[in-house]
């Protein structure tokens, strides 16, 4: 995602929500680290070609494990997003804010992983 996009489309709506949590400092180290992940993507063929190898079947901590500690803020930030918590009153929160509903086979919402909708 274009760092413009990032900003404008998922940092900004929610930066005052992220100001409850984050400090400023942490929240401009994580916009600070979607500029470096997208310039690194863009200009290395090697970081891209490892970057593509993953797709929707990678697990969250298997993708961000390969990259070796770095993006660590930005990590955090997509690993917030990426899990729901347990109880289904959280759950249902995050499922009304992205206004997406689960599939047929709602048996369980504990089993959520959000990060193939991100």
């Amino acid at each position: 995602m274009a760092p413009c996009n990032f900003i404008d489309s998922v940092l900004n709506p929610y930066r005052s929500q992220l100001a409850k949590f984050w400090p400023d400092e942490k929240i401009d180290l994580i916009e600070r680290h979607q500029q470096e992940l997208f310039n690194v993507y863009k200009k290395e063929p090697g970081f891209k070609l490892f970057i593509d190898k993953h797709d929707h079947t990678t697990f969250f901590n298997t993708g961000w494990d390969d990259l070796k500690g770095c993006f660590e803020h930005l990590r955090m930030f997509y690993g917030g997003l990426a899990n729901a918590f347990t109880n289904t009153t959280s759950v249902e929160l995050d499922f009304s804010i992205l206004k997406w509903e689960k599939d047929d086979l709602r048996q369980s919402m504990m089993n959520l992983t959000l990060e193939g909708i991100f």
